[in-house]
């Protein structure tokens, strides 16, 4: 795939980021004000978009390299704005399910 097709990725990573932000204000708003924008970021699908100008080929790929850009986006956010110091146990989990999928996915092109 061309370099190209990934314009979307720091899109993304900047969307998780200020979605971390928005879910920050609404713990501790306790309202319900960012609780609706918060409904909104969720509302909002990017993966249609990324999907839609994806090649059906690479579709399993991208969708892991979304996966990675939503976990990183969303933790440096809430590193960022100091309500974590870091990964936690559970999100080196998820990572380490996502590198299984990046290494079988690899093992199939190879293989196939």
């Amino acid at each position: 795939m061309k370099w190209y097709f990934y314009w979307w990725t720091p899109i993304i990573v900047l969307y998780n980021i200020i979605f971390a932000w928005t879910s920050l204000k609404n713990s501790a708003d306790k309202g319900w004000g960012w609780f609706w924008i918060n409904t909104v970021f969720l509302l909002v699908a990017p993966w249609a978009l990324i999907s839609k100008f994806t090649p059906k080929e690479q579709m399993v790929f991208v969708a892991l390299i979304y996966d990675v850009l939503i976990l990183l986006g969303f933790q440096i956010g809430l590193v960022l704005f100091g309500a974590t110091k870091g990964f936690n146990a559970w999100n080196w989990v998820g990572m380490g399910i996502v590198m299984a999928g990046f290494i079988v996915f690899k093992l199939g092109d190879i293989y196939h």
